[in-house]
């Protein structure tokens, strides 16, 4: 049966969504609309970043040679665990962080690459926290200069989710709150970072316009 793959952290595993309705779940049902019924095969996990991501492609390779596509959501936990840095705002730190984590993520394009011509999707990140500069110009330094650059590099196609939830991040954030980093969200929620249904919607969408 013909299928694709998704791959990548919590986003790509749908949380902030109800089952079924994570933006994988919700491609597969748009791409299925216009096309024959497509099987999706999410390879995705909490908390993975890219040398994570990689390792799960390395041994799912088979399935990636007849995959229709595949699609990426990965960048953000290496965002988080490298926050201390990135924060701190010191210029030598975070010129090294983005040196090795465009080599990973071209790492991980480039594996798959070698595996299939047809197309590979990754997303760029949104920002969760609109109102914190310094959230703001780390995840454009990691989509412009990892995310973006290692697709143009390995012909991946770039779904442009950070432009998709600019300025709409209040309805697409699950427990959205003023859009602060470290701030409490809404509801219960801890940590106001991952989509709603709609903001799963959204990606979901986005995806698409690029297929």
């Amino acid at each position: 049966m013909r299928h694709f793959l998704i791959y990548g952290d919590s986003v790509a595993a749908g949380y902030g969504a109800p089952r079924g309705q994570g933006f994988a779940e919700q491609l597969t049902r748009i791409v299925s609309h216009d096309t024959a019924t497509l099987r999706m095969s999410n390879l995705s996990a909490p908390g993975s970043n890219t040398e994570q991501v990689t390792s799960k492609i390395s041994w799912s390779l088979e399935a990636v040679s007849t995959a229709e596509f595949v699609g990426l959501f990965a960048g953000g936990d290496d965002l988080i665990q490298a926050a201390p840095s990135l924060v701190s705002q010191s210029a030598q730190k975070t010129r090294r962080f983005i040196q090795i984590e465009h080599a990973r993520y071209l790492q991980m394009l480039a594996l798959l690459r070698s595996r299939t011509r047809r197309p590979i999707v990754v997303s760029s990140l949104y920002n969760p926290y609109p109102n914190s500069p310094e959230a703001q110009k780390s995840i454009m330094l990691f989509n412009n200069y990892v995310i973006q650059s290692a697709a143009v590099r390995t012909g991946a196609r770039l779904a442009p989710v950070f432009s998709a939830f600019e300025g709409r991040q209040m309805q697409l954030i699950e427990g959205y709150s003023d859009g602060r980093l470290l701030h409490p969200g809404t509801r219960g929620v801890r940590f106001p970072i991952h989509p709603n249904p709609l903001g799963h919607s959204v990606i979901a969408q986005t995806f698409y316009s690029v297929l």
